[in-house]
């Protein structure tokens, strides 16, 4: 038998901290976290620019006892060189594993508000994932069986 609904979004609102690189947050399905992992800009001798990337890992907690994760990103980038402005932006709903990381160096750059030379980060969406996972099989949720369509409309 699964435990409650609040105990398990109880737990996974304690994994909040200040050790950790993202927050949770509780809504009436389940929670969200958010990972504000790239947040950079930069200027040197031929180019300038910023970038931004941002994850969402949704549960949400069905009434049967099973869950379901949902993996939102969001990435802009915006640079100035000797070709001209350049912006690109792209989205992503659905189900993915996601592993990055960067360090970059310009004569002038912030990350995350932080001033000095260098930028970068380290991403891994299993950062996020596997306390949840572990958390939600402790408590004896399982994970939902989705249908192709569900999973291709990022349901």
């Amino acid at each position: 038998m699964a435990s409650s609904r609040e105990d398990v979004v109880g737990e996974i609102l304690a994994l909040n901290g200040e050790d950790v690189p993202f927050a949770f947050a509780a809504f009436e399905g389940g929670v969200v976290g958010v990972w504000d992992y790239a947040d950079a800009k930069w200027a040197g001798l031929l180019a300038a620019g910023q970038i931004s990337r941002d994850y969402e890992l949704t549960v949400t907690l069905h009434d049967d006892g099973s869950y379901s994760l949902l993996d939102e990103t969001h990435d802009t980038q915006t640079r100035l060189d000797t070709k001209g402005l350049h912006h690109e932006r792209s989205f992503f709903k659905g189900t993915k594993r996601t592993f990055s990381f960067n360090a970059s160096f310009a004569p002038i750059a912030s990350d995350h508000g932080q001033v000095g030379n260098t930028f970068g980060w380290k991403f891994d969406t299993e950062e996020m994932k596997e306390p949840v996972r572990e958390i939600l099989t402790r408590h004896g949720w399982i994970p939902r069986n989705r249908s192709f369509l569900d999973r291709l409309f990022g349901r």
